[in-house]
């Protein structure tokens, strides 16, 4: 069992991803929303919805749930926001660069609620150039046992992937992908172990 400290993402730590911010318009102070319009702050990287109608220059960052209800992180950011079940989609790949503060040197990534072919994890060094490029199948076999079961047993999707103890790095870069059509990804953590104990 591995108890972990994830490292917060945050825009400097999010280096690159094929994931728009464009889930809806972004707010502004000079448009009147009505009942139910949702915007996104692409500062918070949440979305807003308007519970109130004529809502005219009131920052739903900074409201108090009097004119704008906060209903969740934007797609882009959904990998981050700690609730596996609400994940990012996209209809092709899903593709993230994450480059770890100064000082910080994580050694695993684990990947929740997936969906997609597989989940692959490339390690960049700045001096040492790439240092780690593993690719896990989300494709689970273990129950395909004969010829009957290969035609006609049920596939099943390995819904986690967990990339550990690769080498830690003076400054660097994690890109995570995964593929296939509709893909999703529910939560991305990157860390160092904390500690690690053997468990069943």
């Amino acid at each position: 069992m591995d108890i972990i400290k994830p490292i917060t993402v945050t825009d400097s730590v999010l280096t690159a991803t094929n994931i728009a911010e464009n889930d809806y318009a972004a707010w502004s102070s000079t448009t009147t929303y009505a009942i139910g319009d949702k915007v996104i702050s692409t500062t918070t990287h949440r979305i807003y919805e308007s519970v109130i109608g004529s809502n005219l220059n009131n920052d739903p960052t900074t409201d108090d749930g009097t004119n704008w209800l906060n209903i969740g992180a934007t797609n882009r950011w959904k990998a981050f926001d700690k609730f596996i079940s609400d994940p990012v989609t996209n209809t092709t790949s899903i593709e993230y660069t994450l480059t770890p503060p100064n000082g910080s040197t994580p050694t695993a990534v684990a990947l929740f609620n997936l969906k997609g072919i597989s989940a692959n994890v490339t390690v960049t060094d700045s001096v040492d150039g790439e240092v780690y490029n593993q690719t896990i199948s989300l494709t689970d076999n273990r129950n395909i046992v004969d010829w009957y079961t290969y035609f006609f047993g049920e596939q099943v999707q390995k819904e986690e992937a967990l990339h550990k103890r690769h080498r830690p790095c003076r400054f660097h870069q994690h890109r995570e992908d995964h593929y296939r059509k509709d893909d999703h990804l529910g939560e991305l953590l990157t860390w160092h172990p904390h500690c690690s104990r053997g468990g069943r």
